[in-house]
């Protein structure tokens, strides 16, 4: 499956906020289609485009869907919210997607994740959740800080988010690094060792009818200089485009 993990993070990051199209307190399924233009950071790799099914259910406390996975809420209060989940990661690449990861091997992989969320103010909420590696793939941790605003802007409502992803020595030898076995006279052996990733996502949705919304996004994530320093990475940062139809059974 060529599906980069950019292409992952960026649903979920919209899949976390466009649920507000749809009412809450009730039980429903949902199904649509997403569109996602997304720019690779590795080296002579060319931008992908894909046109995916979008399906998920949402009940009063246990959410499944195909990129998010399942999810369970343990709190839910009025300002505070906890909850866990298992959710799949595509693998970042294929080794066919550019002549520099000729011989690079990535599987798709498992994350068990605690999220806790809390609202500071209105429209303003803070987020952090920490994954745990869970199919012995490489074994690595990553944990995520973040502050999102909702704006109202033209009657439209934006959501701004600005956070910062935390990767384990693991996890990011495993998205960015060179292992020992994949050395070659052009490709030396990388580690990046533990790093931080800050991000930008932009979100906005439209509720076209009670059973039909659409939803859009861009994503940014900022590469540190031990992510760029990889014989395998070119650019300094990822942008994706994201966009999105779903009807609400």
């Amino acid at each position: 499956m060529k599906i980069a993990q950019v292409f992952y993070v960026s649903l979920i990051s919209v899949a976390m906020h466009t649920s507000s199209i749809y009412a809450k307190g009730e039980s429903s399924f949902s199904a649509g289609l997403v569109y996602v233009r997304s720019g690779l950071v590795y080296s002579n790799a060319i931008s992908k485009s894909r046109l995916m099914p979008s399906l998920s259910y949402e009940g009063e406390n246990l959410n499944v869907s195909l990129q998010e996975g399942a999810s369970y809420q343990i709190l839910n209060g009025a300002s505070s919210s906890f909850s866990i989940s298992i959710a799949p990661n595509f693998k970042p690449y294929d080794s066919s997607d550019s002549v520099n990861l000729n011989g690079m091997k990535r599987n798709m992989y498992f994350d068990g994740s605690a999220l806790v969320s809390y609202k500071i103010d209105r429209g303003l909420t803070a987020k952090f959740k920490y994954s745990m590696e869970l199919t012995n793939e490489f074994n690595g941790n990553a944990a995520d800080v973040s502050l999102s605003q909702f704006i109202p802007v033209a009657g439209i409502p934006v959501i701004v988010t600005a956070g910062s992803k935390w990767y384990d020595s693991n996890l990011s030898e495993f998205l960015y690094g060179v292992y020992f076995a994949e050395t070659t006279s052009l490709r030396s052996q990388y580690a990046p060792g533990n790093v931080f990733v800050p991000y930008l996502n932009l979100n906005t949705f439209y509720k076209i009818t009670d059973s039909v919304g659409i939803f859009a996004a861009m994503i940014t994530n900022f590469l540190p200089a031990k992510v760029k320093n990889s014989p395998v990475v070119s650019d300094k940062n990822a942008t994706s485009f994201v966009f999105g139809l779903g009807y609400k059974f």
